[in-house]
């Protein structure tokens, strides 16, 4: 009976691994690789590269509606499950109210209001992380009203239970983001979806460069060349297993003003418990 059970514990497992990280369309790996760009200030991934369209399908855009009935786009988030969304902190606390919001699946370009790929939901909770003090623990679940449809162009990522291996100084992992790719702001942005691999530093870089503490529950992450900017906030930092799946090891947190350093990141496996607490989502 015991062997049964390890047995069928080990088959859930699995299934739970081939349920998420799929990528139907596969991105385009060789474009935003590990090589040096021009930094440009306020572009939304410095140093990043458009995406294959429709290759991350667990990046969401998070958005308010205004007077006239656009959604004007906020922040990034993750689709961790059909009515869940892994997202920071920093926006969605108490920034407008939850029935302004909405969130935006299989999406490419942010720009475009009538992609026929594109999933908007209405929220029906937002959970904050009871210890964010507005630069540790800035994590948030946003729950949907409806459940998500997942297709080609909308499908969750994979939590890592155990990320030691992969978020060593030294590695890369890949980001992806919105937001205007000129070093000003005229004109129109594009909005398509950016891609870039970032590199990770030890801890002791970030603790170099910024006033708030480092903690083991973030993550260094970029350089003055490739790092996060404006517009990123809440997005997802992953990586691709051997198994094929992709997971989730960093949230887009915080960055310096001039995006010219590494940026912090939430650190996914820290919160696990937290994340399973509400969703009843296991790290795997």
């Amino acid at each position: 009976m015991h062997r049964t059970l390890i047995a069928l514990a080990g088959l859930l497992a699995v299934a739970a691994a081939q349920s998420c990280g799929q990528t139907p369309i596969k991105p385009n790996l060789f474009v935003g690789a590990a090589v040096q760009h021009s930094n440009k200030t306020l572009e939304a991934v410095t140093g990043g590269s458009t995406v294959n369209a429709y290759s991350w399908p667990w990046t969401a855009a998070i958005c308010t509606y205004d007077f006239w009935g656009h959604c004007n786009f906020q922040v990034a988030g993750s689709v961790i499950a059909s009515q869940w969304i892994l997202t920071s902190a920093s926006y969605v606390r108490g920034s407008t109210k939850m029935s302004d919001y909405r969130v935006q699946t299989g999406v490419f370009d942010e720009s475009n209001k009538n992609e026929p790929t594109e999933q908007v939901i209405e929220l029906q909770a937002i959970y904050i992380h009871p210890q964010f003090d507005g630069s540790h623990n800035d994590i948030a679940l946003l729950q949907l009203a409806r459940p998500l449809r997942f297709d080609q162009f909308t499908q969750p990522v994979c939590l890592p239970s155990n990320d030691a291996s992969a978020i060593s100084a030294g590695q890369y992992q890949w980001f992806t983001g919105w937001g205007y790719t000129h070093d000003y702001q005229l004109g129109n942005p594009t909005k398509q979806l950016q891609q870039a691999q970032l590199y990770l530093d030890p801890l002791s870089v970030c603790a170099n460069y910024y006033t708030d503490s480092i903690w083991d529950s973030q993550l260094c992450v970029g350089t003055p060349q490739k790092t996060t900017c404006n517009y990123d906030l809440g997005g997802p930092l992953v990586q691709q297993n051997n198994a094929g799946a992709w997971y989730q090891y960093g949230i887009s947190s915080y960055r310096a003003k001039d995006c010219d350093t590494a940026a912090v990141f939430v650190r996914v496996s820290s919160y696990c418990s937290w994340i399973y607490q509400y969703t009843g989502i296991s790290c795997i």
